[in-house]
C-alpha cells in the first residue's frame, strides 16, 4: 500500500511520469507454503500432475469483459486463448500499483507445494505469444530452469516479441542430507529456480 500511495502522489505532481504505474507478482515460500501477491497482468502458472493452472487473474479490461460473458446468464462463447488479436483496449489495466485508484485490490493466494511442481512467474511479453499448451511443455522438459527460461525468451523472440520478455522458473524437488537415503520418505523440498530476461 505504501508504494502504491507512492507511485500515485509522484504522477500526479511530475507531469513527465502522469500515467505512471506498476504491476507485480511475487511468491514466497514458508515451506511448505508459498504465498503469492498480485496486481496487474504479469502470471503466476503452476504445473502439477501433468495439468497447467494460471494462480493469479489479469487485473484487465478485457479480464473483467470475460467474466462477464462466462456468466451463467450469459450463452456466450468466451474465447481465452491469449495469444490471439483483441481489442488493445482489452489489455488495459484496471488494478495496477500507483494508479489513479485510492485503494488497490492484491489477490492473495496460498498454495501447499508438492514434489516435482514447476512454477512460472512472467510478464505480459511472454504469455502474449507462448500459449499454456505450449508453456507446460516448456516447463515438463528435462531442461534446467535456466534453459527453460532462454528457451521462453527464444520462443517469444521468434514470434515477434516486442514487450518486455522476463520470466522466473521454480522446480520443486526433493531435499536429502548427504548421509540420507535417497529412497526414503522426506517431507523436505528444495528449490531450482532462475530469473532470465531478454
Amino acid at each position: 500500500m505504501y508504494s502504491h500511495a507512492v507511485l500515485g502522489n509522484q504522477a500526479k505532481e511530475i507531469p513527465q511520469l502522469r500515467g505512471m504505474a506498476a504491476t507485480l507478482t511475487m511468491a514466497f515460500f514458508v515451506w511448505s507454503n508459498m504465498y503469492v501477491i498480485h496486481v496487474g497482468d504479469t502470471r503466476c502458472h503452476l504445473v502439477r500432475d501433468n495439468q497447467i493452472k494460471q494462480i493469479t487473474t489479469d487485473h484487465t479490461i478485457g479480464n473483467l469483459v470475460k467474466e462477464a460473458e462466462a456468466n451463467p446468464q450469459n450463452d456466450t462463447v468466451v474465447d481465452n486463448d491469449d495469444t490471439m488479436p483483441h481489442n488493445p483496449m482489452s489489455y488495459s489495466l484496471c488494478n495496477v500499483i500507483g494508479g489513479h485508484d485510492k485503494f488497490l485490490e492484491p489477490q492473495v493466494e496460498k498454495l501447499v507445494l508438492e514434489v516435482d511442481d514447476r512454477l512460472l512467474l512472467c510478464l505480459d511479453g511472454l504469455r502474449g505469444y507462448i500459449n499454456n499448451p505450449d508453456l507446460k511443455t516448456f516447463l515438463l522438459s528435462d531442461d534446467s530452469p535456466q534453459q527453460i527460461c532462454e528457451n521462453f525468451v527464444a520462443r517469444a523472440n521468434s514470434m515477434g516479441g516486442k514487450d518486455n520478455i522476463r520470466a522466473i522458473v521454480v522446480m520443486i524437488e526433493p531435499s536429502y542430507d548427504e548421509d540420507e537415503d535417497k529412497n526414503s520418505d522426506s517431507d523436505d523440498f528444495a528449490t531450482d529456480f532462475v530469473l532470465s530476461q531478454r
